[in-house]
């Protein structure tokens, strides 16, 4: 049986964290960018962060 996520239109994750939407939401995305962005094992340099930006 398919996981119930893998239904969704998209699906963003940043390490163990998992959001799903049922159509693309920039604002929901960029949310979701800037609460979890440099929370992993790996550092993200400022000048990428900047203006929201990710690697």
């Amino acid at each position: 049986m398919q996981s119930e996520i893998w239904r969704s239109e998209v699906v963003v994750t940043a390490w163990t964290k998992t959001m799903k939407l049922d159509q693309f939401d920039d604002a929901k995305v960029g949310t979701f960018i800037n609460k979890y962005i440099n929370q992993g094992p790996e550092k993200i340099p400022a000048s990428v962060r900047q203006g929201g930006g990710t690697m």
